[in-house]
């Protein structure tokens, strides 16, 4: 999605950010094997991929284990560690995504796909194709079957997802607000990432929970309140088919992403009933995207993927300094 665009910034200084903690009426967790997964998954994820001084520096300061924490709070310490492997994966991938083309991005789709669909019997000797061996072989002796599948196929509409903003970008196109939304629902990885929350808790719902249009809706409100905040893309288009400026569109964002939170407990209030068991297993789940909803928001500011060393800091003044004015391109 590569667009051209002028950010004003000559007179503002700072832009204000929402106060999205205070909007998200749910109590933040803390697995408690937090630290002791994060130092293991980390020493496991920087032998294995070779980054440069600089990349490894970058990655240790996103704190991806901390955000497995705020949002599997459940989870026991092997399928903690086994969730932050993946979410370290998430994310390198999403960095790399971005310098590829779409042959590139196919490429690595393929390798992901094949080694999800054959792990006894597909190899590939690149850094992606070893990371994702490794945590699928791991996450294969405990899965469920239904959780097992959902993966692969929310893994596969995932990465057709980055390749169609890819094929975007190299074109110079920009969604419609209504056509990123449905695209970002899949190149949030949201999706995979919601299916651990079932191999987390070693749950299996079955598809009759998990599609059920209540369900679905419940998903859709935890995934667009989560993938909204991570992104400035939604700004830039909101700047650009609505004709605001930056401050308004974070503003309109920000409305977004309240509403999110009326949608998901609109929906959780119509909430059928499967039977004791299959209850007892949907309420972990949507604890789980409930989780994922505030656990993200502190996140934010606790990585410094978004602000820095100023994660603190911007926490508890709401205030981003902005960089001189520029043109800036929407990718």
């Amino acid at each position: 999605m590569a667009e051209t665009l002028h950010f004003a910034t000559g007179r503002a200084k700072t832009v204000s950010l929402p106060d999205l903690i205070s909007a998200i009426p749910y109590t933040v967790h803390r697995n408690p094997h937090t630290d002791s997964t994060t130092a293991a998954s980390n020493n496991w994820f920087l032998e294995t991929a070779s980054f440069s001084v600089l990349q490894e520096r970058k990655f240790c300061g996103m704190n991806i284990g901390y955000l497995s924490g705020r949002c599997y709070v459940h989870c026991g310490s092997k399928e903690l560690r086994n969730i932050a492997d993946f979410l370290s994966f998430l994310f390198c991938l999403d960095d790399w995504s971005d310098e590829f083309d779409t042959a590139g991005t196919k490429g690595a789709a393929d390798c992901i796909m094949n080694t999800l669909y054959h792990p006894s019997t597909y190899y590939s000797s690149t850094i992606l194709g070893i990371v994702i061996n490794s945590i699928w072989s791991r996450m294969l002796t405990s899965i469920g079957d239904h959780c097992g599948q959902r993966f692969i196929q929310t893994m596969d509409l995932y990465l057709q997802a980055v390749y169609r903003e890819t094929f975007d970008r190299e074109l110079g196109n920009i969604p419609t607000v209504d056509d990123y939304i449905k695209l970002r629902r899949d190149t949030s990885a949201c999706k995979p990432s919601f299916v651990m929350l079932e191999y987390g808790c070693k749950i299996d719902l079955p598809d009759s929970v998990i599609e059920h249009p209540v369900m679905h809706e419940l998903e859709n409100a935890a995934n667009d309140s989560v993938s909204w905040q991570n992104t400035h893309n939604l700004v830039i288009v909101l700047m650009y088919e609505k004709g605001i400026g930056y401050q308004a569109a974070i503003e309109q964002a920000a409305d977004m992403v309240r509403d999110t939170i009326v949608r998901f407990e609109t929906h959780r209030a119509r909430l059928p009933s499967w039977g004791p068991e299959l209850d007892e297993m949907a309420v972990t789940y949507i604890q789980g995207l409930q989780d994922w909803m505030i656990g993200n928001t502190y996140w934010s500011f606790e990585t410094a993927r978004y602000f820095g060393s100023d994660g603190a800091k911007t926490k508890k003044t709401l205030r981003v300094p902005l960089l001189p004015t520029k043109l800036q391109t929407l990718a």
